[in-house]
């Protein structure tokens, strides 16, 4: 599965990552967690909207969680 994100005044600028059974943390400026196998995904565009640590995607099965 691929996950996108788009900059929502600027629809050229995304970031495109292929998800597996790693979980992702994805923000501004995501934190790695000492006890996570986790990728982090920083979302580059200054968006105050978008936390430093936004959500955690996961890919179970077919679904993304």
């Amino acid at each position: 599965m691929i996950l996108a994100a788009l900059f929502q005044k600027d629809r050229s600028r995304r970031i495109l990552i292929e998800m597996d059974e790693t979980p992702l943390k994805i923000g501004r400026g995501p934190q790695p967690d000492p006890n996570e196998d986790i990728v982090l995904l920083r979302i580059p565009w200054n968006d105050r909207l978008i936390s430093r640590n936004h959500f955690t995607a996961t890919l179970d099965g077919s679904q993304l969680i």
